[in-house]
């Protein structure tokens, strides 16, 4: 080996899990009533009912990791991917508060911009406007 031994890092303290606000991209300091991590300034808000990609309804749990959804046929759906999935339901929250950061705030799991892209099916609607071909996976959201 020419590094010979790799070193270990530890982690700092703090630094393991950072959780990003849901409606913000904002750092999460608390938790809402339901139990979702979010910021302050949006403890207040609460998620309405969300649903799968498959159409059904989601149970949301806690877990030592965090928070999770799971669906009746697909199983565990990470908070993330909901998320993704569930877009709109979240703009019509931020925009009955009259919260004007949608546009700039960010998701926990893409680090981008959050609603600038759009939820995925947005940009499926994009792509079959374009005449772009769909993956099987984008099929999902027609």
């Amino acid at each position: 080996m020419a590094f010979g031994v790799l070193m270990h890092l530890p982690k700092r303290y703090g630094q393991s899990s950072v959780s990003a606000c849901p409606f913000c991209g904002g750092q999460a300091f608390a938790k809402n009533d339901q139990g979702i991590p979010c910021c302050t300034k949006h403890k207040a808000l609460r998620l309405p009912d969300l649903k799968c990609i498959c159409g059904r309804w989601l149970d949301q749990r806690e877990s030592k990791f965090g928070v999770f959804y799971t669906c009746m046929s697909c199983g565990a759906v990470s908070f993330a991917k909901m998320m993704d999935a569930n877009g709109d339901a979240i703009r019509k929250v931020l925009s009955g508060t009259g919260a004007n950061d949608a546009a700039s705030s960010r998701p926990a799991s893409q680090g981008g911009q959050y609603m600038v892209g759009g939820t995925v099916r947005d940009r499926v609607r994009q792509k079959l406007a374009r005449g772009e071909p769909l993956t099987p996976d984008e099929l999902d959201f027609i």
